[in-house]
Formats: C-alpha cells, structure tokens, sequence
C-alpha cells in the first residue's frame, strides 16, 4: 500500500491526534502569538501540514517540564511587559 505513514510518521501519529494552534493556546490560556513565538523559538516542537502548525499533544508535556531560568516556584513564566517609567509609576504594586 502506498499511504503507509505521513511524512516519516505513521498514520496513527497523523490528523485526530494533533492540536491546532489554537487548541495550544485554549488549553496553555495563552494568545496564539505566544503558540507562534514558542514554535519559533523551538521550544514547543511542531510539524507543519502544507502551511498550517500541528502539535502532538505530547510536545505540551514536554514544553511543561522543560527547565526554564524564568519561572517561580509554582511553574508559571513571569514576564514583564517593556514600558516606560513613567507608565511604570503608575501600575501598582505586586504583592505575594
């Protein structure tokens, strides 16, 4: 049979089994942005079907226990937005 596996993949890794980039993001809470930028960044591995990004939902565990030098205690990456002094007066503090 010709159709054996996709692209080095067997079939039973292929269509069902893999996330949209928005499904990523629903199930992260983050922005598709943000699904983007860590595909570029190579941090959440991806396969690219004609032009859209797959993620096995496999990768997600991995992104999740992947060391990072950016989180707390509990896991979560802080980042803070560039603004500048003036706008930094402004916001109030954060308390723990």
């Amino acid at each position: 049979m010709r159709h054996q596996g996709l692209a080095g993949f067997p079939l039973s890794f292929a269509a069902p089994l893999l996330l949209t980039v928005r499904e990523v993001a629903a199930l992260l809470r983050v922005s598709t942005r943000t699904v983007y930028t860590l595909c570029d960044q190579g941090r959440l591995a991806h396969v690219r079907v004609m032009n859209a990004i797959r993620v096995d939902p496999a990768a997600l565990v991995t992104l999740a226990q992947a060391p990072s030098k950016s989180r707390n205690a509990r896991g979560v990456t802080i980042s803070t937005p560039a603004c500048s002094p003036r706008a930094r007066k402004r916001r109030s503090p954060v308390t723990t």
